[in-house]
């Protein structure tokens, strides 16, 4: 995330070079200061957000980030983890599926014989 004094200082050199732009540059800078106008705000707002955080005893300023590594590789472990028992279920549901149709088909063609048997006895 960008600072506020960096896109303040952002919005001041657009504001400068807009003030000494005459042509078609000018409406391209200020739909760029728009933009980190609306950035600044959110940085703001961020900001306050978390000052706030922190004034009643939430903040984020102690971040464990070695803790964090950890907990993350222990995400992707996981998640690595069920994928490979995704992938083997998935061979195992596929290996079904082809059984299941074999015994459809062989109970379709009992079906057919029976009522080819009922057609015979029918004449």
């Amino acid at each position: 995330m960008i600072s506020e004094k960096d896109l303040n200082r952002c919005i001041d050199i657009l504001a400068e070079l807009n003030a000494k732009d005459d042509g078609r540059n000018k409406k391209l800078l200020l739909e760029i200061g728009y933009i980190l106008k609306t950035e600044l705000n959110n940085v703001s707002a961020w900001n306050r957000s978390v000052e706030g955080q922190r004034q009643r005893g939430r903040g984020y300023e102690n971040i464990d980030v070695k803790k964090l590594l950890e907990d993350n590789t222990q995400l992707f472990n996981e998640n690595h983890k069920l994928q490979q028992l995704n992938l083997k279920l998935k061979e195992a549901l596929d290996e079904r599926i082809a059984e299941i149709e074999r015994r459809i088909e062989n109970t379709n063609s009992r079906i057919a014989e029976f009522n080819s048997t009922i057609e015979k006895l029918n004449y």
